[in-house]
């Protein structure tokens, strides 16, 4: 090594090892060491222990790696059944198998100190592309290629090919991987499972099936290992097993005894510590919404991802929307608009045509339908009926964006040219952007009786000059708000497989409902059938992301100061309060623009109803 050492202008070196390294070369050689962070992380894999007998490591089906849960049952006589059971989210809970993210990501930020090294952004990346590891310390491995990358460029020198993991084999495959569980995998929006890839045996040259089991087989395989080993008798002292979070385990044997002792007048009751005990401050109502100054109230645990500043940012939805898009200019953010306003156009002609209000000149996108059917009109899947308004003044609007025009097309062929154009920027949109922020404003719709397209607003309200039979109400369910998510989400995957979605919830109540009912109630119905659906493409997607707008504004720890007179426009500092957050956790950019964008006039198609 010292050879090699002597051969090189730059050694990098495990943080790890720098200590027993620096000792072996001398003080001459250790100043060209350049330390790389030790990646770990049990987040994905908290059930994985070793185990030891008489100092040495006792191999198993998954060579030297073990569930704590399935030694726990065998040490506590439970059957292979009873230990099956243990493996359900109620237990993971218990045994805080589902607050340990925060935890590797301290670790990324101690190697990040130590090493100037960018490692909590990349944790956070790694983490957006699933499990990244496949054991609590072996990364797959794109993490090593990543390191090497942002180790080469650190030290200033080239990098010729900037994903070195697909020019790579990854033989640490060949050992046991380890699944995440399926209800660990929820926590990080991933799908998880229960089957486990044995090690490759060592010294067979031929690979011609990886040997795959299932938990029932896993355990079943280890139990007979502890058997022919004696683990009840001969195991060296298990510090896992003896926190207090297994001993409560109402199986444990502790458990039992206690239990028993008690029964007999010879102890007492064990005491199980309360589960809450431990949680972090931005669990409990008192420490994180009561008694914080109500701005630095925020509900933003931690974000799935972060956006870029040369990331292709996309708006669309609600009114709500524009202060995203405005906050993104503000600060130097990569706002995608690809249906721009033509070149010399004034200034404000181009604001009262609504370009750049949006990414395209979609007007206000207020339902889920609107959005998923956007998308089919942009690529020719659905091709509607609905016929275009005829104004007042004889001129055309179209119905799906009735009001991008003040006066209005001035024939159908100038509205259907417009269109067309408009549509490609949309396919365009969707194609090329990064991430797409879509606020859900609104349940309630009306939709074509032809061909069921959904409309922003009821044309009576565009031009009186309609076919009232042409039209009916509409206010969808949860359910179906949440479908329509889904499906968008599928067919955007199929032509961007890299894009994201950050799904917000509009704060600004309904203007008017149709419903046989009051405003209030059909607001309170229209805002939690959207936070539901939104709450579920959160849990069941890594590339979708909710940001908590609607409880920041809406929250009752601000008194309702937060909005307006009218008690439905968001004050400035309202909306202050949502961009300062989104800026901190869900953009990378510690630029601060002095332009104000948040007094602006929101185009609102909703305002209409009122007219």
């Amino acid at each position: 090594m010292i050879e090699e050492i002597d051969a090189a202008d730059i050694v990098g070196v495990i943080f790890t090892l720098a200590l027993e390294v620096a000792e072996l070369v001398g003080v001459d050689r250790a100043a060209r060491l350049r330390f790389v962070p030790h990646v770990r992380g049990t987040a994905f894999h908290p059930d994985l222990m070793g185990l030891s007998i008489k100092g040495e490591r006792l191999s198993g089906v998954m060579g030297v790696s073990h569930s704590a849960l399935i030694v726990h049952g065998y040490l506590n006589g439970l059957s292979e059944a009873q230990t099956r059971a243990l493996f359900n989210g109620r237990v993971f809970a218990h045994l805080k198998y589902l607050n340990i993210w925060q935890a590797d990501l301290a670790w990324a930020k101690r190697q990040q100190k130590l090493c100037d090294f960018p490692m909590v952004d990349l944790y956070e990346k790694w983490r957006q592309e699933g499990c990244f590891l496949l054991t609590p310390n072996h990364p797959k491995i794109g993490v090593f290629a990543d390191l090497a990358v942002a180790f080469a460029r650190q030290s200033g020198l080239p990098v010729r090919y900037a994903k070195p993991a697909e020019l790579l084999k990854d033989m640490a495959s060949l050992q046991g991987i380890w699944p995440v569980y399926p209800e660990i995998a929820q926590q990080f929006g991933m799908e998880g499972g229960y089957f486990f890839k044995t090690p490759f045996p060592r010294g067979q040259r031929k690979i011609s099936t990886y040997p795959f089991i299932d938990l029932e087989a896993f355990i079943s395989e280890s139990y007979k290992t502890y058997e022919t080993h004696g683990l009840a008798t001969r195991a060296d002292e298990m510090p896992i097993l003896s926190q207090d979070v297994y001993q409560t385990l109402p199986n444990s044997r502790a458990y039992r005894d206690s239990i028993a002792r008690a029964g007999t007048g010879q102890g007492s009751a064990p005491t199980v510590q309360n589960p809450y005990k431990d949680l972090p401050d931005h669990n409990f109502w008192k420490r994180a919404v009561a008694q914080p100054a109500m701005a630095d109230v925020d509900p933003v645990v931690s974000a799935k991802f972060t956006i870029g500043q040369s990331d292709k940012v996309a708006t669309s939805g609600s009114c709500f929307a524009q202060h995203i898009s405005r906050t993104l200019v503000a600060r130097g953010f990569n706002y995608f608009v690809p249906e721009a306003a033509p070149t010399g156009m004034a200034v404000q002609d181009a604001t009262d045509r609504q370009f750049g209000t949006f990414s395209a000149r979609f007007g206000n996108i207020y339902t889920t339908r609107q959005l998923l059917q956007l998308f089919d009109r942009a690529y020719g899947t659905f091709v509607p009926d609905t016929p275009n308004l005829m104004l007042e003044n004889g001129r055309f609007a179209d119905p799906f964006r009735p009001f991008v025009e003040p006066d209005g097309f001035v024939d159908e062929a100038a509205l259907e040219a417009a269109r067309s154009d408009h549509l490609a920027a949309v396919r365009e949109m969707f194609e090329t952007l990064d991430v797409m922020v879509f606020t859900l404003g609104l349940t309630e719709t009306w939709v074509s009786t032809s061909d069921g397209a959904a409309l922003p607003i009821v044309p009576s309200a565009v031009t009186p000059l309609i076919d009232p039979d042409a039209y009916a109400f509409c206010n969808y369910t949860a359910a179906e708000v949440a479908a329509d998510l889904e499906t968008f989400r599928e067919r955007l995957r199929a032509v961007n497989s890299g894009a994201r979605i950050i799904l917000t919830v509009s704060p600004v109540p309904l203007i008017a409902t149709y419903e046989d009912r009051h405003v209030l109630v059909s607001t309170t119905y229209s805002k939690s059938a959207l936070r539901v659906a939104a709450e579920q493409l959160d849990k069941a997607h890594a590339d979708v992301m909710y940001f908590p707008s609607y409880e920041i504004i809406t929250g009752h720890y601000n008194h309702g100061s937060y909005y307006e007179e009218d008690m439905r426009s968001v004050k400035s500092e309202g909306v202050d309060h949502v961009m300062r957050l989104f800026v901190q956790h869900c953009a990378q950019s510690t630029e601060v623009s002095e332009r104000d964008m948040a007094e602006a006039r929101l185009v609102c198609d909703e305002e209409r109803l009122e007219a």
